[in-house]
């Protein structure tokens, strides 16, 4: 029986705890009675994910702009104002997005907004002080739309994850002031 991701509450603790046995070198945590790795197949436990399901990969676009139009339905000039190079403004995605009852936004959409901005909240570095830039401009990575389309066709996310946790577990282990790379998870 598997307990659902949203039920966890990390206890800041344990996870502190933890942290001191985690080997950054060979990505394993080194108790006394023997080693722990993280595996794909916990993460997907949690997650839900099929284990048999394609993997999420990459998604190389040269225009960000055309591809944030083409699955989120803006404008041009939406995307325009959202997206800079490979980044877009989470805000500006959540003030476009927020109003449910919108007869002009489709469920398709706001579903696949509200999974752009959980995956930079809760697995990816999207929200830090650094990334918020005033209380009007957050940016995100423009590249995580296309994680989000992947996962609406039941690919597994789970590799994906399991390496921002690995990384984020090396970068806390470093020290205060390390990036993290994946705080909702990993911390």
């Amino acid at each position: 029986q598997t307990i659902p991701i949203r039920q966890i509450r990390p206890q800041r603790a344990m996870l502190d705890a933890a942290l001191e046995y985690w080997n950054p070198v060979t990505h394993v945590f080194a108790f006394p009675g023997g080693e722990l790795c993280p595996v794909p197949e916990e993460i997907a436990a949690l997650g839900g994910w099929r284990l048999d399901a394609k993997p999420v990969t990459p998604v190389f676009v040269n225009l960000w702009e055309t591809y944030y139009c083409q699955h989120l339905g803006l404008t041009s000039r939406e995307a325009h104002d959202m997206i800079e190079g490979s980044s877009v403004d989470l805000f500006a995605i959540v003030r476009k997005f927020m109003d449910f009852k919108n007869p002009l936004v489709s469920p398709t959409h706001i579903r696949r907004a509200f999974g752009l901005i959980m995956l930079h909240l809760y697995v990816f570095d999207g929200l830090t002080r650094e990334s918020v830039v005033d209380v009007t401009l957050c940016m995100g990575e423009a590249k995580l739309l296309g994680v989000v389309m992947q996962m609406e066709e039941k690919s597994n996310p789970s590799w994906l994850i399991l390496a921002e946790n690995i990384g984020s577990l090396d970068a806390r282990k470093r020290g205060p002031g390390s990036p993290s790379a994946s705080p909702g998870l990993a911390f």
